[in-house]
């Protein structure tokens, strides 16, 4: 479980962050069927909230973009706001920097892709989820904008860079822990443990 340490905005109520992005460096060895990236509802109680499709596209209700390729190192970007479409979400996708779909879902703020206390990553309530290596999470308070998520560029072994509004970064040491210092760590739950193995991204050994 990812911890939600951003400040709250919008509807919903603490600890509800309606407008957010997050980056993370994946690697799936397998995919071709449809793989859960994150759960915002109760664990296992709902239908996973973004996903890789079977064709290798990234979105959410049959909107669908771009192309992740299975066993190789992706960055994936996504960013979540109530702006662009005013009174319900806006979903847009990135990989490796570069944009690939946009998700108008008609839910009103306050609603399905909000964050509430933890999001629950690679979580879907019937199973549609697969196995992968993950170097780096970053989670933004805020919808980060073309530029920035371009900024950012593919897969680093280090990890996804340090910015100053990042509400958490997690580069997996050998642990769950915060890189950024006094914010939570992740949590394994459900009898779940991670298990760390030794990768390279660009020739460079995975954080």
């Amino acid at each position: 479980d990812m911890p939600n340490d951003a400040s709250p905005n919008g509807p919903g109520g603490t600890p509800t962050r309606n407008n957010w992005s997050i980056v993370m460096d994946v690697k799936f060895p397998i995919l071709g069927t449809y793989t859960g990236l994150w759960e915002t509802g109760a664990i296992g109680g709902n239908d996973g909230d973004y996903f890789i499709d079977p064709a290798g596209g990234v979105g959410i209700d049959s909107q669908y973009g771009g192309f992740v390729p299975a066993d190789a190192w992706t960055r994936l970007a996504v960013t979540v706001d109530t702006v662009t479409n005013p009174n319900q979400y806006t979903i847009t996708g990135y990989v490796d920097g570069s944009y690939v779909a946009t998700a108008v879902t008609g839910v009103a703020p306050g609603g399905r892709e909000a964050v509430q206390s933890f999001l629950h990553l690679f979580a879907d309530n019937d199973g549609e989820t697969n196995a992968g290596l993950v170097n780096s999470v970053a989670y933004y308070g805020s919808a980060l904008n073309d530029g920035d998520v371009s900024a950012l560029g593919g897969p680093s072994a280090a990890g996804v860079p340090t910015s100053a509004n990042q509400a958490g970064l997690w580069n997996f040491s050998n642990n769950l822990n915060n890189s950024i210092l006094g914010k939570a760590a992740m949590a394994a739950i459900g009898g779940w443990s991670p298990t760390y193995v030794n990768d390279t991204i660009g020739g460079s050994p995975a954080t």
